[in-house]
């Protein structure tokens, strides 16, 4: 479920990863057809602002591993980091960073994506590039 939650961030923030959550949503599925949320899920196919929504509400925060989600999310994120240009990737980060769960978005390599983007302000690239790089590179 980490993966998903993963996906459905950054759907939310414009990226398109929308064949591939559906894909892990449709596995997950597969594995527990009696779960209620992926059902749902499942019947909210090409909605991504209602599946967010929905997915963020109904998540169980309690079995949650902030590592397991954080490993997969900072994979996905060095991929978008090198393909796109450093101003755009910057400025989905602060808002990708309001929609973590409140129990890690305080919490490292989470809270950088708080103030990463920070030195562009004073165009400041080379730091940016640090602080999102050593963020990415976290679990490694």
């Amino acid at each position: 479920m980490e993966e998903l939650l993963a996906y459905v961030l950054l759907l939310c923030e414009g990226f398109d990863f929308w064949e591939e959550y559906q894909e892990t949503l449709d596995k997950l599925f597969i594995l527990n057809p009696e779960d209620e949320v992926l059902l749902d899920l499942e019947f909210m196919s090409g909605d991504i602002k209602g599946s967010c929504l929905y997915l963020k509400a109904h998540f169980n925060y309690a079995e949650f591993n902030a590592d397991k989600f954080g490993q997969f999310l900072m994979r996905k994120l060095a991929v978008l980091y090198k393909q796109n240009k450093l101003r755009h990737f910057a400025a989905k980060m602060y808002s990708l960073w309001q929609n973590l769960p409140d129990n890690i978005s305080c919490e490292e390599p989470f809270w950088t994506l708080c103030y990463a983007d920070d030195p562009l302000s004073w165009e400041d690239e080379k730091q940016c590039r640090e602080l999102y790089e050593y963020m990415l590179n976290y679990y490694n």
